[in-house]
């Protein structure tokens, strides 16, 4: 592999990756409900009068009230001025309000006079106090007249359980009163049905992230065939190119295949019937059509039937593969563990994958998906008959980049794999519940994994498979979730395969177990997988 070719898949991994993070700080940053924001000053008004009559001589905002001698309009004296605006509590409890003053003063909060000395004085310190509630915006006025002489105003307040005054900061003033219109109160049932939309879509997600890395798994094989074909006729090897490309490099359609599988974790068990052809035209383009049925009951009851068929057309472009796909997926879900009822959704996806060369013994390969999905829900919850209707948006990436090396008794295939997944749900509109509206959120998952496959060849013996395998796999993990909380766990695992194929490719059988351990969690399986072409 020439240093150029080295530079360019590294650039085009580089870019793939920034695509992969911009992505996810994108949809971890997209914004919720605005609200309106104070204006973080109180408005002062000046007159020419020491009783607050006339013609104003000035009206602007203040943030911080500390005047020492201010002549407005070139008037020194026999002048006044109001402050006013709103100011917010930022903890519930009672607060001191001070002033300095000269002359007179008052301080109005929430309309109760906390500081009355509205006489003429030299400059004075005076205090009040009043019991207020946090996050609540209260109305604040402040009058004050200078007679003659010294003009000095200040204020200042004490928060509850604090030693000393300060200024009150700009980020609790406001002009007008923030217009905050809270929510309704979340009831116990609102959660309830929140949780299991929340659950559904991360069980969603997950098999759609799953589905794409089987995809680009397989996509590599195939990659890794085109590749040795195209070099074992560089090479001339005219016996073992006859023996392995002639259907590789002359894009001989695959027949239909047909596999199943049974897994049984410690959280569901999983029946999956999957299927894979594919056609080829005479431009080298490759149709590939396949999908999987599969019926799963988790852990606390509920029990999900999906049906996933994708379309991809792919191409070798130089040395490089490049492929676009469609993918329909419809669930009915029969939920038993949060709520009693259903839920009936479909979902459409697009996007594209790359496999391409680091080197002669490391491949990379990367996806990138967007889509969308409407679903039904139908809920039964302490008497009440509920329905809605929602529908979520998704955005899906995922590289990885894998290796293989031969030794004398076994072959290594390393694979570091980074994957990324948003689905954004919002608002959920209710009918037959206590809320008219669910606020569902979003779910955001994230896996960084390292997981080097041992492949052990064993003797055949006799036997109708013409090669057996041992797969031992050691496992390196970093989960992220966010759903109604959020959650990281690392750990690792260990996974222990057989596989037996025959040469035809009409029967390939394998038998795994497996057991990862995650934040302290055990998540043991046991698979079945049996795999026929027609």
């Amino acid at each position: 592999m020439s240093t150029l070719r080295s530079k360019t898949a590294v650039e085009i991994i580089a870019r793939v990756m920034l695509c992969v993070t911009l992505l996810a700080l994108s949809v971890l940053s997209m914004p919720g409900t605005a609200k309106a924001q104070a204006t973080g000053d109180l408005l002062m008004t000046t007159y020419p009068t020491n009783n607050f009559q006339g013609t104003p001589i000035s009206v602007g905002p203040v943030t911080v009230i500390d005047q020492t001698n201010l002549n407005p309009g070139g008037q020194g004296n026999n002048f006044s001025l109001r402050i006013q605006g709103f100011i917010q509590a930022p903890t519930t409890g009672t607060y001191t309000f001070e002033t300095l003053s000269d002359d007179g003063i008052r301080v109005f909060v929430d309309g109760t006079l906390v500081i009355n000395n509205f006489t003429d004085h030299a400059a004075t310190i005076d205090t009040g106090t009043i019991d207020l509630v946090a996050g609540t915006w209260y109305p604040i006025l402040l009058e004050h007249y200078e007679r003659g002489g010294q003009q000095r105003l200040r204020l200042r307040w004490r928060t509850p359980g604090a030693s000393g005054f300060v200024y009150p900061p700009t980020s609790v003033l406001s002009q007008t009163e923030p217009v905050t219109s809270a929510p309704p109160p979340v009831t116990p049932q609102d959660e309830r049905i929140a949780s299991t939309i929340t659950e559904e879509a991360k069980r969603s997600l997950q098999s759609e992230i799953a589905a794409n890395q089987r995809a680009n798994s397989d996509a590599r094989a195939r990659y890794a065939a085109t590749m040795r074909c195209r070099a074992l006729r560089d090479d001339a090897d005219a016996d073992a190119f006859d023996a392995e490309c002639q259907d590789v490099l002359h894009k001989r359609s695959v027949p239909l295949q047909f596999s199943g599988s049974l897994l049984g974790t410690s959280a569901s068990t999983k029946l999956i019937g999957d299927f894979f052809g594919e056609t080829a035209s005479q431009n080298g383009l490759r149709h590939i059509y396949f999908g999987d049925f599969n019926v799963t009951r988790f852990e606390g009851g509920d029990v999900a039937a999906t049906l996933t068929a994708r379309y991809a057309r792919e191409r070798m472009l130089g040395d490089r593969l490049v492929g676009t796909f469609l993918s329909l997926a419809l669930t009915q879900s029969d939920l038993n563990d949060v709520v009693d009822g259903s839920r009936t959704g479909y979902g459409l996806s697009a996007g594209i994958y790359v496999v391409d060369q680091l080197t002669e013994t490391l491949t990379w390969d990367g996806f990138l998906s967007v889509g969308t999905g409407r679903n039904n829900l139908d809920l039964q919850d302490g008497g009440d008959d509920i329905s809605g209707d929602y529908t979520t948006t998704s955005a899906l990436a995922g590289i990885a980049v894998s290796g293989s090396r031969m030794y004398e008794n076994f072959e290594l295939r390393p694979e570091l794999s980074l994957s990324f997944g948003y689905t954004d749900i919002g608002d959920v509109d209710i009918t037959g519940g206590t809320s008219p509206v669910v606020d569902a959120g979003g779910v955001t998952l994230g896996r960084v994994s390292f997981e080097p496959d041992f492949i052990i060849p064993l003797a055949n013996g006799r036997s109708r498979f013409d090669t057996k395998e041992l797969w031992i796999t050691p496992s390196v993990t970093c989960e992220y979730q966010d759903t109604t909380v959020s959650d990281t766990d690392c750990g690792g695992g260990l996974a222990i395969q057989w596989t037996a194929n025959r040469e035809d490719r009409l029967l390939d059988v394998s038998v795994s177990l497996s057991r990862e351990v995650l934040g302290g969690d055990y998540r043991d399986s046991i698979g079945f997988r049996l795999e026929s072409a027609f």
